[in-house]
């Protein structure tokens, strides 16, 4: 596919002015990866640079109409993009996810890691709602797939819905119970895993 002409600068998204919040976030905030710099920025940057990136991606991969093949032009405000063959417009999907805290008996927090990751590097289970698969059933699916642990479906809780850049600032409830034994070692493996008492 060859790639979209470049921008003229003169289209009605405005790229020939001057943005000054834009601006001023790449002077505070330079380019880097989102997840390392997330919990760094406030919840309006975050939410900022994190929907600009979202779109830029997706503007990147669309430059063809999916319908006919068609190339696609960028079209209200840069929110979607309209197929100059068919007219089909065409809009950023939105792919629900899971994050989950998962604590066991002894109320110690489920971490995994990547195998390609940092070391010390963890995170708690998290990852994409299937087609058709209900938040439980997809909350029981990762915490086996990236662990090997079953969770029953009728265990899982559901918290209220957040955005994901709020996410570095938002105090979740966890539930309550004893706090004891020592944390198992993480495993070998894709991903392995690793127990933390607070």
């Amino acid at each position: 596919m060859p790639p979209e002409p470049p921008a003229t600068g003169s289209d009605a998204e405005g790229t020939a002015v001057d943005h000054p919040d834009l601006r001023r976030l790449l002077e505070r905030y330079p380019l880097s990866a989102l997840r390392a710099m997330g919990a760094q920025m406030t919840a309006r940057d975050a939410g900022l640079a994190t929907t600009a990136t979202a779109l830029a991606a997706w503007h990147a991969r669309s430059a063809y109409c999916p319908a006919c093949g068609g190339r696609t032009e960028v079209t209200e405000a840069g929110w979607a993009r309209r197929c100059t063959d068919c007219a089909t417009v065409h809009f950023p999907r939105t792919d629900p996810a899971v994050i989950m805290t998962v604590f066991d008996e002894s109320d110690r927090l489920l971490l995994v890691r990547g195998s390609t990751w940092a070391p010390r590097r963890y995170s708690v289970v998290a990852g994409f709602v299937e087609a058709g698969e209900s938040v439980e059933a997809a909350v029981a699916r990762e915490v086996w797939e990236e662990a090997g642990l079953r969770a029953g479906r009728r265990r899982v809780r559901r918290l209220p819905a957040l955005a994901l850049p709020t996410l570095p600032h938002a105090r979740l409830p966890r539930p309550s119970g004893p706090r004891r034994g020592p944390a198992p070692p993480p495993t070998a493996g894709r991903s392995s895993r690793h127990a933390s008492s607070p």
